[in-house]
């Protein structure tokens, strides 16, 4: 992961790139399948995808720039939660995935590890990330 500024806007963004050569070509098309959706949703609590780029060597995902860690390592640092903060965290994370439902994605992969926080602060806005495993789902 490297840290890249935007030229126009000067905002700083993430950029995550993916030899091609340690990819399959299924490994591939769910990476291309994972930024696609990404990019369908816009919702304060998922990791924004802003760009993907290829060229014959690399994939190259533009995303907002995340730095708070973890989740997982906040529970283990933390030990324990107040209710507040518990709840602040559920409120988040339920609105993201209800979100998500709305427009036909189910994450499947929900975990500690797959949500990140957007700064080290303890009020920091949490997203959730890794829609590799997510798939379009429609209610009839």
């Amino acid at each position: 992961m490297f840290k890249a500024i935007h030229l126009k806007t000067g905002l700083q963004r993430a950029v995550k790139t993916v030899s091609k050569s340690r990819l399959k070509a299924t490994d591939q098309r769910f990476l291309e399948t994972e930024v696609e959706n990404l990019k369908k949703l816009d919702h304060p609590n998922i990791l924004k995808v802003y760009e993907f780029y290829q060229d014959k060597d690399f994939l190259y995902i533009v995303t907002e720039l995340c730095i708070g860690g973890e989740l997982f390592d906040r529970i283990i640092e933390s030990r324990s939660f107040s209710e507040h903060t518990s709840g602040q965290i559920m409120k988040q994370l339920l609105s993201a995935i209800k979100y998500c439902h709305r427009h036909g994605i189910v994450h499947r992969d929900l975990k500690p590890e797959n949500i990140i926080f957007e700064s080290k602060t303890r009020e920091s806005t949490l997203k959730i990330i890794d829609f590799g495993a997510a798939r379009e789902y429609r209610y009839e």
